[in-house]
């Protein structure tokens, strides 16, 4: 049953992915269109959260206070990520935002006193040597957008602000062990959908009836899947190691993700790219163990 579990996490990661992707394909580029997108996929979240919870809610003020911060990563990191797959290549982003574990990693070095190991060492020599390669690219990228700058501010961006994410989670569970873990994710859903909503007040509210009918085909599953997949990584924390568990979602959701985009979306990846690419997977395995 938790291989079973492990799968469907893998297909919730690999699914977000795509479902942004074909959004992004159908989709005008306006900045209405995209934080209706977000707001929905917040809410939908919420509210599976709320469902899983069964109404049983226990304030506690630090889970709030580490639900905020993870609420502006969150922000950032749903934004950015779906420009950068938007102007850019969905195995690439993909891959790139994956590096993001690189960020509570080292934060546990150096404020946790976690060990510095044989195993993070390689893991961000691989990383650096993936991004070099992905960079060198020849010839054309058919079925996406080449590497360009907004590409990479965008993709970068998305890397910090999923980086946030995982840093609070990590710092919560390493006070709080297996405690808080439904309100802290129903509290940042909350906010998230709250702070997506805002710049709806302020910019052009044309054609927002009709933003909102499309993007709720995809973001309604991109929601859920996104709160399938939190709530199974909750519960298989604690039936698998994290070593073996963490290592499979991240390596296993890239890979999924790489397949889909090279046969589906015919995106084409130079051997260099491809070379970087499995560098970053052994990389993040690397990181995670």
């Amino acid at each position: 049953m938790n291989y079973i579990m492990l799968f469907i996490t893998i297909c919730g990661v690999f699914l977000q992915n795509v479902l942004k992707k074909q959004y992004n394909l159908k989709n005008k580029n306006t900045l209405c269109a995209s934080f209706t997108f977000n707001v929905i996929i917040s809410f939908s979240a919420l509210v599976f959260f709320l469902i899983v919870s069964k109404g049983n809610f226990t304030y506690h003020l630090p889970t709030i206070l580490g639900a905020a911060i993870f609420t502006v990563g969150y922000v950032v990191g749903t934004t950015f990520a779906i420009q950068a797959i938007r102007y850019g290549s969905l195995s690439l982003t993909s891959l790139v935002i994956s590096y993001s574990l690189i960020i509570p990693a080292i934060f546990g070095i150096l404020f946790l006193h976690e060990s510095f190991n044989i195993n993070t060492i390689l893991g961000i020599l691989l990383l650096i040597i993936s991004l070099l390669f992905i960079y060198i690219k020849k010839g054309n990228c058919q079925g996406s957008c080449p590497i360009t700058l907004k590409w990479m501010i965008y993709a970068f961006l998305a890397f910090v602000g999923n980086g946030i994410c995982s840093t609070m989670q990590k710092m919560h569970q390493v006070a709080f062990p297996s405690q808080y873990k439904n309100e802290f994710m129903i509290i940042a859903m909350a906010m998230s959908t709250v702070f997506c909503a805002l710049p709806l007040l302020f910019i052009q509210k044309e054609g927002m009836k009709q933003n909102l009918q499309y993007s709720m085909f995809f973001a309604i599953p991109t929601g859920l899947a996104n709160g399938v997949t939190n709530l199974l990584v909750m519960i298989l924390s604690a039936k698998l190691p994290a070593s073996f568990m963490f290592p499979v979602i991240s390596a296993g959701g890239i890979l999924v993700t790489l397949l889909f985009s090279v046969t589906v979306f015919k995106e084409k990846l130079s051997k260099m790219q491809l070379t970087g690419f499995a560098a970053g997977i052994l990389s993040i395995i690397l990181l995670n163990l």
